[in-house]
């Protein structure tokens, strides 16, 4: 968050928005991030950081302290998915991780504050453009909407919530370098798919595909999203760094993609 400017972007939520990459491999993605990186005034996000160096040529996991979730993350997905991130938490170990069973705090709480601040901030965001409503689609509309339900003392209490939680999540980093996770609880929904079944229970696809990378968006922490080797629909794997360690999430991801 505020590595790379904003400026120019159509806005969603100020307090979420951040601009990366989609690339092919994690190492295209480093050198996107090495061209688009660094200081923009008309961004008011932007951070005066040093900017570059996105990936490590000779990358080893060796010795790399490697956080395995033992809440939320693991917790109502499919059976391929989790076939598939075992997999990939034994190609991490043969290449040299180190694997660590780790409780993070609360995810389901951070899934919650995002919820309260996008859907306010994309109401206050989108008032420009109140008299064109017939130009949005459906879900926007709805989240709109429901934005200017909300009271303003949930929109503060949300941040309040979120710095607190922002505090619980840097201690994890004391322990790990970095946390693998499924980056859905879910293959790839079909078009059109709107709902989904897991462990008997009827979920919103949409809600679904977000549900176990929402909570780092609000963290405002690093993430590379990288295939996995599937042979149905596709699935992913979520890497995870603490702040400022891009570096390390794409050099990671170069290893660990299929």
């Amino acid at each position: 968050y505020g590595i790379v400017s904003r400026f120019g972007c159509m806005p969603l939520g100020n307090n979420l928005d951040h601009m990366g990459p989609l690339a092919v491999t994690p190492r295209d993605a480093a050198l996107v991030m090495d061209a688009i990186a660094g200081y923009d005034s008309r961004d008011d996000s932007s951070i005066a950081t040093p900017a570059g160096d996105f990936w490590q040529d000779n990358f080893s996991l060796r010795g790399v302290r490697a956080g395995v979730p033992e809440n939320f993350f693991t917790e109502r997905i499919a059976p391929e998915v989790a076939g598939a991130f075992r997999a990939a938490l034994d190609r991490a170990k043969s290449n040299g991780a180190e694997l660590k069973p780790i409780r993070v705090p609360d995810p389901e709480a951070l899934n919650a504050i995002g919820r309260v601040i996008l859907m306010a901030e994309v109401s206050a965001l989108m008032e420009p453009y109140a008299h064109r409503r017939d130009e949005f689609g459906p879900d926007v509309i709805a989240l709109i909407d429901q934005g200017r339900l909300l009271p303003a003392t949930d929109y503060i209490n949300a941040q309040r919530l979120r710095r607190r939680w922002q505090r619980e999540w840097a201690k994890v980093w004391k322990d790990i370098d970095i946390l693998l996770t499924p980056t859905a609880p879910i293959v790839a929904p079909k078009i059109g798919q709107a709902t989904v079944s897991l462990d008997g229970q009827e979920e919103d696809a949409r809600l679904a595909t977000t549900r176990l990378v929402r909570s780092i968006n609000v963290l405002g922490l690093p993430a590379v999203s990288v295939p996995l080797p599937v042979s149905g629909l596709p699935i992913g794997l979520q890497i995870i760094g603490p702040p400022f360690a891009d570096n390390l999430v794409l050099s990671t991801g170069g290893c660990l993609a299929k």
